[in-house]
């Protein structure tokens, strides 16, 4: 018996380690997902934002879009529009720090007839 006393003390240290490192990395994970989430939520609105403006940009009549022709800064983006015919116009908005694009949609615009 003596020898075994010893050994439930160690028993008991061995387990509040093993408890302390498991609540650790619990701890750890929840704070890891919790900015993940965040980061996706702020992700989404900014992305809505821009979709919301691009909306409005694709309402512009023609006249509208040849003035603004060539690039542009709009608040955090920067907006491109080309023509590539009589008809057609691509506009893009690009992500004004990182100059990546990130929505971009093609215009028809019918020629006026005489």
């Amino acid at each position: 018996m003596p020898r075994e006393r010893g050994w439930v003390l160690v028993e008991v240290m061995i387990a509040l380690a093993v408890l302390a490192t498991v609540g650790t990395t619990l701890l750890t994970l929840s704070r890891d997902t919790l900015g993940a989430v965040r980061s996706a939520g702020e992700t989404d609105r900014a992305t809505r934002r821009a979709s919301d403006f691009l909306t409005a940009v694709s309402l512009w009549p023609t006249a509208d879009l040849d003035r603004r022709l060539g690039s542009r800064s709009q608040g955090p983006w920067i907006l491109l529009i080309e023509r590539e015919n009589a008809e057609l116009y691509n506009v893009v908005l690009l992500d004004s720090a990182y100059r990546t694009p990130l929505l971009q949609t093609t215009l028809f615009r019918p020629r006026a007839r005489s």
